[in-house]
């Protein structure tokens, strides 16, 4: 009996009949998720004009900017015959356009190195985490600010880091980054900053009931009948929350 005092809020009289009391639904408060990936995505190169500082002069600009777009990557990747850096969507571009079938048998598309001319294949294209030290080093010292922040109207981002941490900084941290809203079946997309006011009211938000357990939506968690929604369960119906 204590359980169902518990779950249908009911109060035991002497006479042993029961009268239904109405009490304040219990729910976690749900708590906006971090680190959400943006929707737009930028893999081209940084233009010339976010720079913040660039290597020293005695640096060749070769060794950290794209011989096709001209730009500092924001992906880079390096030719392992040669060690020239460019954009990977660049390199990758160049073979699609560019690249002649070669290597008989191997039937290998190739293309050539914009600088030097060497011959290369996809598989020749390396990622930054398997470049030499040297070659990593170099590119650590080109500097660069968030490029959102400084396009943006509404939200200002003031971060300014290394190449290789723009792409990571634009797609999971900068507030002016545009993000879907975690709720599912919400399409909402927006900057970080207008999601998360957009989150506390979105109608589909959900939170599970500590007292039944069942799903409610967060907006409606004040008309919530614990009672009701466990008969309409146990009866089969639907305990959709998306349907309104």
């Amino acid at each position: 009996m204590s359980c169902a005092k518990r779950l249908f809020a009911c109060n035991l009289t002497d006479d042993g009949s029961s009268r239904k009391v109405r009490r304040q639904v219990t729910s976690f408060t749900p708590h906006f998720p971090s680190s959400l990936r943006s929707t737009t995505l930028d893999t081209t190169s940084v233009d010339s004009s976010l720079l913040v500082s660039t290597p020293p002069d005695e640096i060749s600009p070769s060794l950290w900017t794209c011989p096709i777009c001209l730009g500092v990557p924001r992906v880079p990747a390096q030719i392992s015959k040669c060690g020239h850096i460019g954009c990977m969507s660049c390199f990758l571009r160049h073979l699609q356009i560019s690249g002649v079938t070669r290597n008989g048998w191997e039937q290998r598309v190739m293309a050539r190195c914009p600088y030097c001319r060497e011959d290369f294949a996809e598989d020749n294209l390396k990622i930054h985490s398997s470049w030499q030290p040297l070659s990593k080093a170099v590119l650590g010292l080109v500097k660069t600010r968030c490029s959102l922040g400084a396009s943006s109207n509404s939200v200002a981002c003031s971060w300014s880091g290394t190449i290789t941490e723009l792409l990571h900084h634009e797609t999971y941290e900068c507030p002016a980054r545009r993000i879907v809203c975690p709720n599912l079946f919400c399409m909402y997309d927006d900057s970080e900053w207008k999601v998360k006011q957009h989150f506390g009211t979105c109608t589909y938000l959900q939170v599970r009931c500590v007292d039944c357990c069942l799903p409610i939506r967060w907006v409606s968690r004040d008309t919530h009948d614990c009672e009701q929604a466990l008969k309409d369960a146990l009866r089969g119906k639907s305990l959709s929350i998306y349907e309104f």
